[in-house]
């Protein structure tokens, strides 16, 4: 998924971790033939991509839908479609960032069904001190591991967050 930080980028990643599907969060600050690069070499079947981002997708041979209108017919054709029980919650694969070459795709396959895995976010939650209620702000872009990461526990934990597209320091002191 090709998207800055926002509700379709949230709502995909909760999808993906309930249907048991590999999501791949792309940096959007690549350039066209990187973002290429890790469609192809995750094995990506789909991109989804916000329309303000798909300059940076004109390079690939990935079929696309874009989070817009294209979305709502893909997903009333799939709404009575029950969750599938019993198979291991879906994780992400999370790229590093290239600092030694290329960069390299990380993906720990999942061992437990989706409620196990909700449980055990909320459990790292409170190891890592996160409240039980509140809020959270998060400006980390989700395509980063500890963005996503910290998305899903904190919600996983029973906090609400605030999620911005970046940091900005006036924002910040205003949420």
């Amino acid at each position: 998924v090709l998207a800055m930080n926002g509700l379709d980028l949230v709502a995909i990643a909760f999808a993906s971790l309930a249907i048991g599907t590999r999501l791949v969060p792309i940096n959007w600050h690549l350039a066209p033939p990187e973002v290429e690069y890790l469609l192809q070499d995750s094995g990506a079947l789909l991109l989804l991509v916000q329309p303000g981002l798909l300059p940076l997708a004109q390079a690939t041979t990935t079929p696309m839908v874009l989070l817009d209108n294209d979305l709502e017919p893909l997903l009333a054709a799939n709404a009575d479609r029950p969750l599938p029980i019993g198979r291991p919650a879906g994780q992400p694969l999370i790229y590093t960032g290239g600092t030694t070459g290329r960069s390299k795709g990380v993906w720990r396959p999942s061992k437990h069904d989706l409620p196990t895995t909700i449980a055990g976010l909320a459990a790292w939650g409170g190891r890592l001190g996160f409240p039980t209620s509140g809020r959270g702000l998060l400006t980390t872009p989700l395509y980063h591991a500890w963005g996503l990461s910290s998305l899903s526990t904190m919600l996983c934990s029973g906090i609400s967050v605030v999620l911005r597209p970046r940091f900005d320091e006036r924002v910040m002191l205003s949420d």
